[in-house]
């Protein structure tokens, strides 16, 4: 509780009426650590997608599926200590939440992640696809809420999933 009042008098710089409304500035060292978690994403086999929007590494790497899994196994843990790192604000934390439980269900999908004996493809691209969304629409919020520019893949990925990520937005705006 102490650390929450703390938090909210640091970085809350406004409240508004009539309804009701928060603005808040990140700390230095929140948009730091995303920043990094962005970097970090950039470089990740199961986010790469080429300039049509595919995801190019999933198919380039079909007779190597763990590596794929490996790449998930990484955006998992690496999400899971810039969570770690600070105690960031609800929705934010939130966002960061989605990251990890997209990765656990894809994780949680083995059998198309996984090399089968029949030397058929392992990876399911109509499987990444919904994951890289997923990724997509995190990373495009954590970029919006930081202000930070996303590097050629991210922002490909993100380009991408624009229309879908823009419909889930006005979806989500009218619950």
């Amino acid at each position: 509780m102490k650390r929450t009042f703390q938090w909210l008098r640091e970085n809350l710089n406004g409240i508004s009426t009539p309804v009701f409304g928060v603005s808040w500035q990140p700390s230095k060292s929140e948009r730091e650590v995303i920043r990094k978690l962005l970097i970090f994403l950039e470089d990740r086999r199961a986010l790469h997608i080429d300039e049509s929007g595919n995801p190019s590494r999933a198919t380039a790497h079909q007779g190597h599926p763990e590596w794929l899994s490996e790449s998930v196994l990484q955006i998992r843990k690496e999400t899971n200590s810039a969570l770690q790192a600070l105690e960031f604000p609800p929705h934010i934390a939130s966002v960061l939440m989605s990251i990890q439980t997209a990765c656990r269900e894809l994780l949680d999908s083995t059998p198309k992640l996984t090399y089968r004996a029949d030397s058929s493809l392992g990876v399911s691209v109509t499987n990444l696809r919904p994951w890289q969304m997923s990724i997509a629409t995190a990373v495009a919020h954590l970029a919006m809420a930081y202000d930070l520019d996303l590097h050629e893949n991210l922002s490909r990925l993100v380009d991408a999933n624009l229309q879908k990520i823009i419909a889930q937005s006005v979806i989500a705006e009218g619950d």
